[in-house]
């Protein structure tokens, strides 16, 4: 069984068909790449389009909300498309706060409405500056709702409390972990981990950014999600093989467009 990559970035200037070849080689085989704003999207859609076996969220990352108050138009648009399994990544960023929290929380719902119309799943970016919970307990009081009107949402990259784990968990959330457990200060991070029922852990590098050690200093890639498999693996004293089957599985479930491209390649 393949690893099932969640959560990627596809930079300008890489080649798709080396990138797919290289992760493949390395035991990644299923691969979701994450759209920001419509150029990113659009490049997601590209990249899904040339490979059975990837796939494509459009979104708008919180960064961005303030470039999109009078038009989201293009993330229901490429949401027709059936490589797209998920909108986002979208959420709340109080740690850079490059959009104002009033027009990160209006896009938040927008997209959140848009994932239920479409009936796909969310992609979440939680992040909140160091020692605060404002931007965890914002999304909640969003994600609460949307959950009880049948939303289904990975949070991903999650570094919140094991307590908010557990409040997220409790609303049928998967969270996603990815190069952070592998650093030696993210203690918080394998501590929620532990919290994590096996059957709600995604794996993801959010390539280019957080690569896991051993590979510190270099640029990310899908390639090194093994890296990642293992380290979550040894944080949940679990065997590897337990966890990619049950994070490859978890990824099917809640991509559920996924799993009829997936079956019909593979029966």
């Amino acid at each position: 069984m393949f690893i099932f990559e969640t959560h990627f970035h596809f930079e300008p200037g890489w080649d798709a068909e080396t990138y797919r070849r290289e992760s493949e080689e390395a035991g990644v085989g299923h691969l979701l790449c994450i759209g920001g704003d419509y150029e990113t999207s659009v490049a997601a859609k590209k990249f899904a389009s040339q490979s059975v076996n990837a796939f494509f969220a459009a979104g708008i990352h919180p960064h961005d909300s303030a470039k999109y108050l009078e038009d989201i138009s293009f993330v229901a648009e490429l949401a027709k498309d059936i490589k797209c399994v998920a909108i986002g990544e979208m959420g709340l960023d109080y740690y850079y706060e490059h959009s104002d929290r009033k027009s990160q929380i209006f896009i938040f719902e927008q997209l959140l409405d848009a994932a239920l119309c479409l009936g796909l799943p969310a992609v979440i970016h939680i992040r909140d500056k160091d020692g605060c919970e404002n931007a965890y307990h914002d999304a909640c009081s969003l994600l609460s709702g949307f959950a009880g009107d049948g939303g289904c949402f990975v949070v991903h990259s999650y570094t919140g409390t094991v307590a908010m784990a557990e409040s997220l968990l409790g609303m049928g959330a998967y969270l996603g972990y990815n190069g952070i457990v592998t650093f030696p200060r993210a203690a918080n991070v394998r501590s929620a981990l532990e919290a994590t029922p096996a059957d709600r852990i995604l794996l993801e590098t959010d390539t280019p950014y957080l690569t896991p050690a051993p590979f510190r200093g270099k640029q990310n890639h899908s390639k090194y999600l093994p890296y990642i498999l293992s380290a979550v693996a040894a944080s949940k004293g679990l065997g590897e093989e337990v966890v990619k089957e049950a994070s490859t599985r978890n990824a099917f479930r809640l991509f559920k467009k996924c799993r009829t491209k997936y079956q019909s390649t593979h029966n």
